[in-house]
């Protein structure tokens, strides 16, 4: 359910309709369209902020260790490396990673790896 939505449809009245000002038909216009909404079933109201959003830490891991994996991968075909190498990277960058998500809250670790994915796969 999508909240705080906010559209500036209105069309702008140079002139008043049926002899009323353009204040007016303005309001007049805003109040059928708020009307006709309600009967939709959309809320008025004032806008309000979403609450805290805690993901599931281990979630989390998982989506970072993905992006560890795509980090990985895209190192070795700038820098051609063994497996041996490749699974050694892997293991120590997931595991340095997960040591700081843990001490930490977690939340630059997160973003670090989120803009890394988003870098090297637009």
């Amino acid at each position: 359910i999508e909240r705080n939505i906010r559209f500036n449809l209105f069309p702008m009245y140079e002139t008043g309709i049926n002899n009323e000002t353009v204040l007016q038909t303005t309001i007049n216009y805003i109040n059928i369209a708020t009307e006709k909404l309600a009967v939709k079933g959309y809320e008025f109201g004032p806008a309000d902020i979403y609450p805290a959003y805690t993901p599931n830490p281990l979630l989390v891991v998982i989506t970072m260790i993905g992006a560890i994996a795509l980090f990985v991968y895209v190192l070795q075909m700038m820098l051609p490396m063994s497996k041996h190498t490749q699974l050694v990277a892997f293991f120590g960058i997931s595991l340095a990673s997960i040591v700081v998500f843990i001490l930490t809250s977690g939340t630059l670790i997160t973003q670090i790896w989120a803009l890394s994915s988003a870098i090297m796969a637009p």
